[in-house]
């Protein structure tokens, strides 16, 4: 999302909506993992961070 991909509200065929950053933090179950401008993970296991992405796409999607 904070790579720009995902509309937030409304109006973004005019420039407005979305989300930029430079890093991203998450903290989950007392593991932290941190990403850079990129998506790329610079702290913490990449392989468990994308398994638990995969969960809540399931979850979102209702797998």
């Amino acid at each position: 999302m904070w790579l720009g991909h995902v509309a937030i509200g409304g109006e973004k065929s005019i420039g407005r909506g979305t989300v930029s950053g430079l890093s991203a933090s998450i903290n989950f179950k007392g593991k932290t993992y941190a990403l850079d401008k990129d998506g790329k993970v610079t702290a913490g296991d990449a392989a468990e961070l994308s398994k638990l992405a995969a969960a809540v796409k399931d979850w979102r999607d209702g797998k």
